[in-house]
């Protein structure tokens, strides 16, 4: 009678342990819900399979055309919410290293972990298991309408299925580190559909920066297009070289020109930038034991910063603000010389301070004559302006320029071209010259970005 009820059991625990595996296996075909097959669709900005089409190719992906909450968005200081309180709003990261594979999907070149190996982020109190991570260039998100050259996505996927997803924006800069222990498994890959096992990739080497970051609910940016993601996009850019971009590209099998999906509407929904400084304060007074009254604590402000930044930082802070410095410090507005000069040292090393920030969101290029500045200042920026009635912004015939790597497009901040397939990284501006020394206009308009071939115009 024993060994017969011993069959049965065995028998019972193999039936539990295959249909859990059929479980997992079945949950990690969904949770993948982007399309695999790179000829479904492409990024033509025109075309039958282009981003505008996506929505008509099938019924499964009617959500590109006709969703309410789709990505990417821009991500402008206009619409952003600040949040400052701690708590729901957390991210807590938790990555270990795990086996994991290259996979050039024709639309893009993804590193994918065993889900449930890699690690896993909480938000809002849910655990969401890393899967993949993947690159788009350039990027998909933009800040303040500026799109950048790469963005990053670390697809997160929850036991019931729901997607969250981390973006990192690349400006174009020192070579990023995590990329470049890729890059020539990434370069071997070129045009093809094959994987490659990579072994074990840690993938906190990304170094995310968890203390600035926006918030928003929106969708896969590839079809189907699926509405109900966590966004999490870091504020802080990292940087990318210009080789980097170009391999990344080189590596797609259609050989696009882009990899990114145009700007979605967003709509009513709201984006909240969530800040960890006032976190930081908080965990401090925990350690030291002096507690910030932040109910009655007040901020200064020079003259010279704007009532929206004066409004986002109070916000921010959830103090008052004051734009008379001197109130803050005890004094009246009108005061005898003997009271003034109990506070005079004071005052004047905050004024000082308010006044120090000659370039917080300019350079030298743009910068006006201050009312306070110093006599010295003055006569520099009075050089300044007679240099520039006698300046040209020239690049001449630009053999010795690089057309990726050097600073020559005259912008406020200065900034790369992104990398194109059309040229090499190490090709030179006079590649863009015609016969006549002047502007190649169709080869350029053909070959960048709007705003960049605009750029490019301009200069002599």
């Amino acid at each position: 009678m024993k060994k017969y009820q011993s069959k049965p059991s065995f028998f019972l625990l193999f039936v539990i342990t295959f249909s859990f595996s059929i479980i997992i296996r079945s949950a990690t075909a969904q949770h993948d819900d982007e399309v695999e097959d790179e000829k479904e669709f492409d990024y033509a900005k025109d075309g039958a399979k282009g981003p505008n089409s996506w929505g008509e190719i099938k019924k499964e992906w009617s959500a590109c055309t006709n969703g309410a909450m789709q990505s990417p968005i821009d991500l402008s200081n206009q619409r952003v919410k600040i949040v400052s309180q701690p708590g729901k709003q957390d991210l807590i990261e938790n990555y270990i290293p795990s086996n994991a594979t290259l996979k050039n999907r024709g639309h893009d070149i993804s590193v994918q972990w065993d889900i449930g190996k890699a690690g896993s982020i909480i938000v809002d109190g849910t655990k969401y298991f890393l899967h993949q991570c993947h690159w788009h260039s350039p990027s998909e998100h933009t800040l303040n309408g500026t799109r950048y050259a790469t963005e990053m996505h670390m697809v997160h996927i929850s036991q019931d299925n729901k997607i969250a997803v981390i973006g990192v924006l690349f400006n174009i800069g020192t070579p990023d580190l995590f990329l470049s222990k890729l890059i020539g498994d990434i370069t071997a890959m070129a045009d093809t559909n094959e994987e490659k096992h990579l072994g074990v990739i840690d993938p906190s080497e990304i170094k995310l920066e968890e203390k600035k970051y926006y918030r928003y609910l929106g969708s896969l940016t590839i079809p189907p297009c699926t509405e109900g993601v966590v966004w999490i996009l870091s504020k802080k850019l990292r940087t990318i070289s210009a080789d980097q971009v170009h391999q990344l590209r080189l590596a797609v099998h259609d050989f696009a020109e882009r990899n990114s999906r145009p700007i979605q509407s967003l709509n009513s929904r709201q984006v909240h930038l969530v800040d960890g400084f006032k976190q930081l304060l908080s965990w401090y007074g925990s350690a030291s034991g002096q507690l910030d009254n932040f109910d009655k604590s007040v901020v200064c402000f020079s003259p010279n910063i704007s009532n929206f930044e004066k409004a986002k930082l109070v916000e921010l802070l959830g103090v008052k603000g004051v734009y008379f410095h001197k109130s803050y410090l005890g004094l009246p507005y009108f005061a005898g010389h003997n009271k003034m000069c109990l506070f005079h040292t004071i005052s004047d090393r905050i004024w000082t301070k308010l006044n120090g920030m000659y370039f917080r969101k300019r350079s030298f290029v743009n910068i006006k004559k201050s009312k306070r500045g110093s006599f010295v200042w003055k006569n520099i920026l009075w050089g300044k302006e007679l240099f520039d009635s006698r300046v040209t912004w020239r690049v001449r015939n630009g053999q010795d320029i690089a057309i990726y790597t050097d600073f020559w497009i005259l912008s406020v901040p200065p900034f790369v071209l992104i990398p194109s397939l059309l040229f090499d990284v190490s090709s030179k501006v006079s590649l863009l010259r015609d016969a006549s020394r002047g502007w190649d206009k169709d080869l350029i308009c053909s070959s960048f970005l709007t705003s960049e071939a605009e750029a490019i115009l301009s200069i002599l």
